[in-house]
C-alpha cells in the first residue's frame, strides 16, 4: 500500500507546475480583450452619441417653436387686452387701413408659405373668431385651390374647425415634396449682388422654407454670402441672432455707401479743378477734333490758350496756326484733281515751291486757310 502510494505521488508530483503554468495562462487570455469586442464597442459608442446628437438638435427645434408659439400667444394677449376699448376702434382701423391678402389659385408659381402667413394675419387683425377663419380663408381659394377645396368629403372637411387645420392640408396639397431641397439649392447660389435690404429680403425668403436650419447656421449662411467689403467689417464681432447681424449689416451698408458717394464726389471735384491729367500729356492740354472740308485737325481747348501763345511765340509762329494729320490716300488723290498744294491746299503752286510753311516750325503747325469759304481757324 505504501508504494502503490509513492507511486501515486511520484505521479502527481511533476504535474503540479504544470497546472500553475495553465493557470497562469488561462488568467492572462481572460484580461486580454480581442480587437473585435473593443471594435464593436466603438461602433456602438458612435451610434450613441449620434443618436444623443439628434435628440438634441430635435429638443432644440421644439424649444424654438414653443418660443414663437409664445410670442405669438403673447401678441395676441396684447392685441386682445381691452376688448371693450379694442373693438371700438378695431372695425374702423382694420376696415380703412389694412388690405386684404391675394388670392390663392394653388399653381406651382404661387408661394403658399407666404400666402398661409399673409391670410393667419389678417385674421387676427380683423379679429374674426377662431369658429369662422377657416371660411372666411376659404372665400380666398381661386382656380385649382377651390376646385380642390369644394371637392373634400365631407367627412374631411367636417375636421377643419380653424385656419390651423385648414393651413396644414393646403401645405400638403400644395407645397412641392422637396422643397426644403428647393430652398438648400436657391441658398447655395443666393450672393449679395445689390444693396442689403434687397438681400435681406430674399435670404429671409428662402430660409423660411428650412425649418430644420438652426441660428447658428442661419447666421453664419448670412455672413458669408456677402459682399467682401461688410464680411471684413462685420468679422470682427460675434452675433448670436439673425436679427442683430442683419441690423449691423444695414448700418454698415449704409455707411460704406455714404463714404463712396463722398469719395467720388472728392474726385470729380478734382478732374474739374485740373488736379488730374491724363497719362502721356506733358503739357496738360485736351485737344478737340474738328474736320475742315474733309481735313481733320486738332483745336486746341481754350482753358488752354495762354500755353499755346507762349509756345507759338517761342517759335515765331502765328497764333492761328494748327495743327494737321499726315495726307491720306484720297486727300491726296483729290489735291491732284484740283492741282492744289499738298502744304496750303491753294492752286497755282506745288508742295516744294510753298511759301506757307515756315521752315523753323517745329511744331507740325501749317498756318490756317479759307478753302471753299470754310471758317478760319
Amino acid at each position: 500500500q505504501e508504494s502503490d502510494n509513492e507511486i501515486s505521488n511520484s505521479h502527481t508530483d511533476p504535474n503540479q507546475p504544470v497546472d500553475d503554468h495553465d493557470d497562469n495562462k488561462s488568467n492572462t487570455n481572460d484580461n486580454t480583450v480581442p480587437m473585435e469586442v473593443l471594435e464593436q464597442q466603438r461602433r456602438e459608442f458612435d451610434r450613441h452619441m449620434i443618436r444623443i446628437q439628434n435628440e438634441k438638435d430635435m429638443l432644440q427645434r421644439q424649444v424654438e417653436q414653443m418660443n414663437e408659439q409664445l410670442a405669438q400667444l403673447e401678441y395676441q394677449q396684447a392685441l386682445y387686452q381691452y376688448p371693450g376699448q379694442h373693438q371700438s376702434n378695431h372695425s374702423y382701423n382694420v376696415a380703412k387701413h389694412i388690405s386684404k391678402p391675394d388670392s390663392f389659385n394653388g399653381d406651382t408659381k404661387s408661394d403658399v408659405d407666404t400666402w398661409i402667413a399673409m391670410m393667419r394675419q389678417y385674421l387676427l387683425l380683423t379679429g374674426t373668431p377662431v369658429n369662422m377663419q377657416s371660411h372666411v380663408a376659404s372665400t380666398y381659394l381661386k382656380s385649382t385651390a377651390a376646385q380642390w377645396y369644394n371637392t373634400l368629403p365631407m367627412m374631411e372637411r367636417s375636421q377643419i374647425t380653424n385656419f390651423d387645420t385648414l393651413a396644414q392640408m393646403i401645405l400638403n396639397r400644395f407645397r412641392p415634396l422637396d422643397i426644403v431641397a428647393q430652398a438648400r439649392r436657391k441658398l447655395a447660389k443666393l450672393h449679395q449682388t445689390g444693396s442689403v435690404e434687397a438681400f435681406n429680403q430674399a435670404f429671409m425668403q428662402v430660409i423660411s422654407l428650412i425649418p430644420t436650419m438652426n441660428e447658428e447656421e442661419r447666421i453664419n449662411s448670412y455672413r458669408y454670402k456677402l459682399k467682401f467689403e461688410l464680411q471684413k467689417q462685420l468679422v470682427t464681432q460675434e452675433y448670436h441672432s439673425l436679427s442683430a447681424i442683419m441690423n449691423v449689416a444695414l448700418r454698415t451698408d449704409a455707411l460704406l455707401f455714404e463714404h463712396n458717394m463722398i469719395k467720388s464726389s472728392n474726385n470729380r471735384s478734382q478732374f474739374r479743378s485740373g488736379g488730374f491729367k491724363h497719362r502721356g500729356d506733358n503739357n496738360n492740354t485736351t485737344a478737340a477734333a474738328a474736320q475742315v472740308n474733309n481735313i481733320k485737325i486738332e483745336q486746341p481747348d481754350a482753358s488752354n490758350e495762354h500755353e499755346q501763345d507762349q509756345s507759338a511765340a517761342n517759335y515765331n509762329i502765328p497764333v492761328n496756326y494748327v495743327s494737321i494729320k499726315r495726307l491720306d490716300e484720297a486727300e491726296r488723290q483729290r489735291c491732284r484733281d484740283l492741282n492744289l498744294c499738298f502744304r496750303c491746299r491753294k492752286p497755282g503752286h506745288r508742295s516744294s515751291q510753298c511759301e506757307g510753311i515756315i521752315t523753323t516750325n517745329r511744331s507740325g503747325l501749317k498756318p490756317s486757310v479759307d478753302i471753299g469759304g470754310s471758317k478760319k481757324y
